[in-house]
Formats: C-alpha cells, sequence, structure tokens
C-alpha cells in the first residue's frame, strides 16, 4: 500500500460509498467485505474502522456541518478510547477517515500527520486494535507474568520450530492452558495448526484481551470446513463477524437479540448461559451431508425461519475450529448475521463471567 495508511482507509471508504451507495455503509457484514477486498493486509485497522462505524461516526459526519467536524472527531475519539480501549490518536485518525469519506474533512494526515505507513505488526506496542475497556481480574501470585506481546513476537519469528519446542514455549507463559492433542499432521490445510502443540495465555492481556483471543497465529481464514477439530484459527469469518467478550457483554450486535450456539463438541460440564447446545454443528464433513441438514432445521426451529436472525457460535477457545465450522455452516444456509465468538469458553470464564452448566452435560 503506497501513501499514508490512514489516508488510503479514507479514500477507499468514499470510494466505496461512491461505487455502492451510501447504504452499504450501514451494512457491516457487507462493508468489512468490501473493505478488505481492497485493503487484505489492513484487517486491523479495518476491525477499528468497523467499530469507529457501529459509534456512529460515519451517521454523525452526514449531519455534521464542516464547521463542527473537528469538534466531532475529538467527541468520538474519545468515546472510542473510554469504552473501547483504542488509542487516542489511532481513533483520531480512523474517525478522520470516516469524515473524510462522507466528505465533511481533510484526509487524516492532513489533520494528525502521516500516521503508521505499513500495516500495523500482531501485536505489540503499535497494534491498533481494540483492547478491553473491563478492568482485568487480578493476577494470581504463583510466578512472574511475562510479556505476553513479546512471546507473541517470538512465536513468529520462529514459527517452524514451535511444533517441536511446545516444552520450551510453556515455559515462556503463564496463565491458562490449552493442550492440543497431537492428530499426527493430519490437522487443517491453510496452516490451520494441529499436531503437538502446546500453547497458553494470560488470562488479560491489553493486546491479546482475555485468553488470547485476539491473538494473530497468521492463520489464514477459509471458506470450506476444516477436516480437524483441533488446531490455531484465523483471525476472521468469511462473510461473517468476530465478536469479542466486551462486545458479547456489550450485547453489541446491531442492538439485536440473538440465540448463542455451544458448538463445542467435545464433552464439557460448563458453558455460556443461555446457550443452545449443537455439539455436532462444527463437525468436519460438507454443506450437502446429514449434518448440514440437521443444522439447518434446527437453526430454522430457533430463529422462526427468519434469515436475518442473529446467531453467535462458540467453542472451547482460540485452538479449536467446531465453533467456526458451525458458523460456516449457517452462512452457507443463507443466514445473514452470524458472528464467530472466537475466544470462546475459556476467553468468557477468564473475563470472570458466570458460566453455567452445560445443557450438552460431560
Amino acid at each position: 500500500m503506497t501513501g499514508p495508511l490512514y489516508d488510503s482507509l479514507a479514500k477507499t471508504l468514499a470510494t466505496i460509498r461512491k461505487d455502492y451507495g451510501a447504504d452499504v455503509l450501514s451494512n457491516r457484514r457487507r462493508l468489512n467485505g468490501l473493505l478488505i477486498d481492497r485493503m487484505p493486509d489492513n484487517k486491523r485497522e479495518i476491525r477499528v474502522l468497523l467499530d469507529a462505524v457501529d459509534d456512529g461516526a460515519l451517521t454523525t459526519f452526514e449531519t455534521t456541518s464542516a464547521d463542527q467536524t473537528g469538534m466531532q472527531i475529538d467527541r468520538l475519539a474519545a468515546v472510542m478510547e473510554s469504552q473501547r480501549g483504542t488509542r487516542l490518536d489511532l481513533a483520531q485518525q480512523v474517525i478522520a477517515a470516516c469524515a473524510y469519506a462522507v466528505g465533511q474533512g481533510k484526509l487524516p494526515s492532513q489533520l494528525y500527520g502521516t500516521g503508521p505507513q505499513q500495516p500495523s505488526p500482531a501485536p505489540d506496542d503499535d497494534w491498533v486494535g481494540v483492547s478491553e475497556p473491563v478492568k482485568p481480574p487480578p493476577q494470581d501470585n504463583t510466578g512472574d507474568t511475562k510479556d505476553s506481546a513479546s512471546v507473541m513476537d517470538w512465536l513468529q519469528d520462529n514459527k517452524p520450530i514451535v511444533a517441536g519446542a511446545a516444552a520450551a514455549i510453556a515455559l515462556l507463559f503463564t496463565g491458562l492452558q490449552v493442550i492440543l492433542p497431537g492428530d499426527g499432521g493430519t490437522g487443517p490445510s491453510d496452516d490451520s495448526g494441529g499436531g503437538n502443540v502446546q500453547v497458553s495465555f494470560p488470562q488479560y492481556d491489553d493486546s491479546l484481551g482475555y485468553y488470547g483471543e485476539l491473538a494473530d497465529f497468521e492463520v489464514a481464514e477459509r471458506s470450506t470446513l476444516s477436516p480437524a477439530l483441533e488446531g490455531l484459527v484465523p483471525l476472521t469469518l468469511p462473510g461473517g463477524d468476530v465478536i469479542t467478550t466486551q462486545q458479547l457483554m456489550d450485547q453489541g450486535i446491531n442492538g439485536q437479540d440473538f440465540a448463542l450456539v455451544d458448538s463445542w463438541s467435545a464433552p464439557h460440564p460448563r458453558g455460556l448461559p443461555y446457550a443452545y447446545n449443537m455439539p455436532n454443528a462444527g463437525q468436519p464433513g460438507t454443506f450437502s451431508d446429514q449434518i448440514q441438514a440437521d443444522v439447518e432445521a434446527t437453526l430454522a426451529e430457533i430463529s422462526g425461519g427468519r434469515k436475518d436472525f442473529p446467531f453467535v457460535f462458540y467453542t472451547e477457545n482460540v485452538a479449536r475450529w467446531d465453533g467456526y465450522n458451525a458458523a460456516l455452516r449457517a452462512l452457507n444456509a443463507g443466514y445473514l448475521n452470524v458472528f464467530w465468538y472466537r475466544g470462546g469458553y475459556q476467553s468468557y470464564e477468564a473475563a470472570g463471567l458466570e458460566t453455567v452448566a452445560s445443557r450438552g452435560g460431560e
């Protein structure tokens, strides 16, 4: 990408508005897809932009006079900083991009300087994503907590040897643990993970969220069902949206009610409150198999046949694919508001939220 990053974001958003009309700006899923198609290396920046859109940035500037633009940018940026945990300077750049897109402001670089010139590295002090505004749970005193961001950088730099160095990696992390059983190298394609890998995260980290729910493993998203359920997962879901623990707590999904679906296929004694239990929904297979037919029948019953009814799918954590598979099955069935709670049960539990006895039992 050439030119200042947020200037490019502003120009791209303006082009999308011109090409598809102003209504596209109120369709979060479609806007996300259009932005990613044009700026595939800037998913984190796009995520922050979509948060600004959810906070009303675009609609605000549609009705704001030019002399009020600067004040509105500062106001909305302060809201993102306080409520979403976004760095103020980055929030200002993104919201300035929104103002420019609707013809109510200058390019971000003309207001706040050039900002970052390249896609932000993952994840470090310059990460532009959203950190959870909820106060993190207190740390225990069982040992020193390492810098999780630096550990993730180490993992990325030494990716080829991670599988053979599980014991060493375990020494670098503290916090909750998930151990992936070996599958003889038969894990998902697209570098989806699998094999003898041990991964762990602290309960909360400013960059990684609750139990690593924002961690980027550089795994490519896929539109077909993963053939294995154990393995590190992508950051994004093609055609759907990814939500965080904070967003789930806020029920910030278009302001609508939604159905929470437990797709964790392994037996588990506890789950999230009010979740429907669909342990087979995330199983491997095809979109024409019997599982797909069963999933479609159950979703139709829950939604009353409404294709716009929001569904949120989850599983254990960021090292399982059954929640992702279940979301893909729902998208293939034609549902328009499909959400994947990437962090799943362990992120929810790490946030100190109340869990309940699972309907699936043990």
